[in-house]
């Protein structure tokens, strides 16, 4: 795309500026300290998203951390799509279904994994 400037009709060069607007926008990351556009989204998603440590005494915390933002990110359809995605996280969850006092209940009870794939925590009701 080119634009006339001027009485004269000349032509203005719009050659690269795309890669110079890039340049620009870097070197102004550099001077002022900025975090560089190309890294911010993945560095992002990496505080969002990180494996459970069923060691450490945060379990409820971490599990709730990766289940509240995955809708955001991730489609399924089932249970079953479901925990193979949640188990990249050391994750699993199972369907509760019951009586108790004569009150059905029925919802999703999250574990964390251990390294085997074992449940390592108590269950967590979402």
């Amino acid at each position: 795309m080119s634009v006339y400037v001027g009485d004269q009709g000349r032509k203005t060069s719009d050659t690269f500026n795309e890669r110079r607007s890039v340049n620009i926008t870097r070197e102004l990351e550099k001077k002022y300290g900025l975090l560089p556009t190309t890294v911010k989204e993945h560095q992002q998603n990496e505080m969002i998203f990180r494996a459970v440590d069923y060691i450490k005494a945060d379990v409820k915390s971490q599990i709730a951390s990766v289940i509240r933002h995955l809708p955001n990110y991730y489609k399924f359809q089932s249970i079953g799509e479901y925990n193979a995605l949640i188990s990249l996280f050391n994750i699993t969850t199972e369907v509760v279904k019951g009586e108790i006092d004569g009150v059905q209940k029925h919802g999703l009870v999250y574990f964390a994994l251990n390294k085997k794939g074992d449940k390592s925590s108590n269950p967590l009701k979402a």
